[in-house]
């Protein structure tokens, strides 16, 4: 039986209570994609970019971004998120700072 190397792709569940914050964070050298289950809420990313999020919507978060996931409804927002590394040139860049 061939044994298969881990590629490094992880992902699970997010549960946002109302006016709570999954708090502000950076991909670093990862891609992210959040996948919007239930709940309402606000996605920030980096310091201007703001999107409505709800049931059903999907966001791609480039490598080196800071980002949130904010509640704004009053059932819990649940989100899965799924990250991978990045390689090549994108993997190469600067990290974001927190202050991003």
């Amino acid at each position: 039986m061939a044994t298969r190397k881990p590629v490094g792709m992880r992902s699970g569940r997010v549960y946002v209570h109302p006016g709570q914050t999954c708090g502000r964070h950076s991909t670093n050298h990862h891609e992210e994609v959040l996948v919007f289950l239930s709940g309402r809420g606000l996605l920030l990313i980096g310091q201007e970019d703001r999107l409505q999020v709800s049931e059903g919507k999907i966001s791609y978060i480039p490598p080196h971004t800071v980002h949130d996931v904010k509640n704004t409804g009053t059932e819990p927002l649940i989100y899965i998120y799924c990250v991978a590394p990045v390689r090549g040139k994108l993997a190469e860049q600067e990290p974001a700072k927190s202050g991003e």
